[in-house]
């Protein structure tokens, strides 16, 4: 039994009592047994009779009392991804007006808003519950639709006593969570397909390999020492090698190295027929979250691009405070709008590519309508153009040889 916080919460209004089968038998019954009772004149018959339909009557009586005076209190996370499964904490509280001398008992709780994973959705309160006293139970469930869950409807369900009758009610699930109270947030379930993940791991360690490797500008020359075990060709020192007679390696103080930098752009433009398919939109999305959740997990910088929002209202940087959170309510909640221009894609291309190590331009509008407004962006940074088919296709940038590795077209690509 836990505690819940003092809310002033409304009490589930009781529908009128349902006569179940077994009511309905218990009820022809009697009435039959009165009839042969008064025709043979057999007291004993009488007496069932009237004792059955006593105990039916009673059984109308105490239905809707038992679930009369109860309130039902929530407690669930308040932000999750769609897909994944969460626990809800379900509380039935008695009031303290309710009949002292009549427990609750038997009474089954259902949260309509809730895709449970098992049972239904259903909490079974299967002992007495007196009055001012509650009794919790978990149920697990998931969303599968990004977006806000508000939903607060909730159905009581009994059938005590003896099961002749059955009584619902229904009313409004209490949230008792922490937070701002507008209910659950469903961010949109990340989504990174095998090419792109081996692109995000891939160049992500071939900058950390260069940084250890080749001397960047502002670089200290530290000194000469001898060759080791996977030191680069182009480090050794051919005077000193000839001087000593064993391979020497040059080794510089480099400066602190900066973190890498991913950029991203959601977008719509399309030249041509304009496509209106939801469910690219929603892969599109995922696409994105995808990204989010990678730098989010491995701390690396990224600065994100919405170009159907206008404005400051669609970037995002991250790591600044609750720009991560800030950015995934904005995934969650965004809605396609019309078709962007090709000029504003060129722009935001190239802010970005001045920002981030590498950019990932991302659209439900399939890469063959819009790469070549990309391509004809200046740049110094690879550009990955993607879309939910899962054609993924590399711009190569105008920068120096020793970062060809990074200009190949993705593993897969079509």
């Amino acid at each position: 039994m836990s505690s819940i916080p003092k809310k002033d919460a409304e009490p589930f209004v009781v529908d009128r009592p349902r006569i179940t089968a077994t009511g309905m038998t218990m009820l022809w019954m009697s009435a039959g047994a009165l009839v042969v009772g008064v025709l043979r004149y057999d007291g004993a018959l009488l007496w069932l009779s009237l004792a059955a339909a006593g105990i039916v009557g009673a059984s109308r009586w105490w239905a809707p009392r038992n679930l009369s005076g109860l309130t039902v209190y929530r407690s669930r996370p308040q932000r999750v991804f769609a897909g994944e499964a969460f626990d809800t904490v379900l509380t039935l509280a008695a009031s303290p007006e309710g009949h002292r001398w009549l427990p609750k008992v038997g009474i089954s709780l259902e949260a309509r808003d809730l895709s449970i994973v098992k049972e239904g959705g259903v909490l079974r309160l299967t002992n007495g519950l007196s009055r001012s006293e509650q009794a919790s139970g978990a149920v697990r469930g998931r969303f599968f639709r990004r977006g806000w869950e508000r939903r607060r409807e909730g159905e009581l369900r009994s059938r005590f006593p003896l099961g002749l009758f059955e009584v619902s009610a229904r009313g409004e699930i209490e949230e008792v969570s922490s937070g701002d109270g507008e209910g659950m947030i469903v961010y949109p379930r990340p989504w990174l397909p095998g090419d792109l993940i081996r692109d995000l791991e891939l160049s992500r360690f071939e900058r950390e390999e260069r940084l250890v490797c080749d001397p960047s500008p502002g670089s200290e020359f530290r000194g000469i020492r001898d060759f080791r075990s996977g030191d680069a060709v182009k480090t050794v020192h051919w005077s000193a090698t000839a001087r000593v007679g064993d391979l020497m390696v040059r080794e510089w103080d480099p400066p602190v190295p900066r973190p890498w930098r991913l950029g991203v752009i959601l977008h719509t433009v399309e030249n041509g027929r304009r496509l209106l398919r939801p469910e690219r939109w929603e892969l599109a999305l995922r696409l994105a979250t995808g990204i989010v959740t990678f730098s989010r997990r491995n701390g690396i910088p990224l600065s994100f691009v919405d170009l159907t929002r206008p404005g400051r209202e669609g970037e995002f940087r991250i790591p600044e405070p609750r720009s991560a959170s800030a950015l995934l309510h904005h995934l969650a909640v965004a809605m396609r709008k019309s078709t962007g221009s090709g000029e504003d894609l060129m722009a935001a291309v190239s802010r970005l590519s001045r920002q981030s190590d590498r950019l990932y331009v991302i659209s439900d509008v399939p890469v063959s309508r819009w790469e070549e407004i990309v391509s004809g962006v200046p740049r110094a940074v690879p550009i990955v153009c993607v879309d939910p088919d899962r054609v993924l296709s590399s711009v190569a940038p105008p920068i120096p040889r020793r970062e060809g590795r990074q200009n190949s077209v993705l593993p897969g690509t079509p």
